[in-house]
């Protein structure tokens, strides 16, 4: 899960964006529900093609398949980071389960996703060896800013954990706390995302980047929003 705003301005100049966006957000509520089509019917497809509280973790890659929340993702993550601490010691500032399979009122893919904040980025490099060792096989800088490990079974091509390693208190960083953390405290805007997940999920099953792609208009508007919560707080 990549949380990045496209613009490149930065999150100082979002605030007064984001309360203008705010002030109109029922329009834009109102265009994303009329066009996701997300209804009875939608559900009741979704529950029956994945199942109300099917127990999974781990998904052929490049796939979208999408479960409702489970408590051994919570667990399963717990465990993950107390390992990941124990490799990185004081070197990684803060460790946290992040992503969709971190809020709980929305479904997700049965993919864990954590993130590692270190002081500087380039602190891995010691770390780089061990991780593997460990099976966290890094995949390199999927994005400006973050690198990206991954676990799963590579025979079956299947991945059941993403790591994203960033700056802590970053831009990156702080979009992954703040994202998690705003959903779980707003569960209309909760809503609103599972919806539109849950649309796209159903049109792109077997296209992971198109999945990824549509949900950005999204996530930006909920990113900036989570943004001046934050700061109000």
């Amino acid at each position: 899960m990549n949380l990045r705003l496209k613009q490149s301005s930065g999150m100082a100049e979002s605030m007064s964006a984001a309360l203008k966006l705010m002030e109109n957000r029922r329009i834009f509520t109102g265009s994303l529900c009329r066009n996701s089509h997300i209804g009875t019917a939608d559900t009741a497809e979704l529950q029956a093609a994945w199942g109300e509280g099917k127990r999974m973790i781990g998904l052929k890659r490049g796939s979208v398949e999408l479960s409702s929340h489970q408590e051994e993702w919570d667990k399963n993550a717990e465990n993950v980071i107390w390992e990941l601490k124990q490799l990185f010691g004081n070197a990684a500032v803060d460790i946290q389960h992040v992503g969709s399979t971190a809020i709980h009122s929305i479904y997700a893919k049965p993919i864990i996703d954590i993130v590692i904040g270190l002081r500087d980025l380039n602190d891995i490099s010691p770390y780089m060896k061990v991780l593997e060792e460990h099976g966290f096989v890094c995949r390199g800088e999927d994005i400006a800013g973050q690198i990206l490990f991954v676990m799963g079974d590579f025979e079956k091509d299947t991945r059941t954990h993403h790591i994203h390693v960033v700056k802590w208190n970053g831009t990156e960083w702080n979009n992954y706390i703040n994202f998690r953390d705003y959903l779980n405290c707003h569960p209309d805007k909760a809503a609103l995302y599972d919806a539109c997940k849950k649309k796209l999920a159903l049109q792109f099953s077997g296209d992971r980047r198109s999945y990824t792609e549509g949900k950005q208009e999204c996530i930006e508007c909920l990113l900036k929003e989570a943004y001046v919560w934050r700061h109000r707080q």
